[in-house]
């Protein structure tokens, strides 16, 4: 769930999960339902992200997904 204020507003291709993370943006969860996505696509607080992949133990994904 997002919550991290650094995130809140800003469009995916700033945060570059997949590049930055090694993970796969699967879905988008908002305020319950599904919505569609694409990279200037802005999370909103309390979005629900669904990512494939392990990611990388040493790049901070917590510090983004909140």
């Amino acid at each position: 769930m997002v919550e991290n204020d650094a995130v809140i507003g800003r469009p995916l291709y700033e945060l570059a999960i997949g590049r930055r993370f090694g993970l796969m943006l699967m879905e988008i969860r908002r305020r319950g339902k599904r919505i569609v996505y694409d990279d200037n696509t802005v999370l909103e607080k309390n979005d629900v992200l669904t990512v494939l992949g392990t990611p990388h133990p040493d790049r901070g994904y917590g510090r983004i997904h909140g």
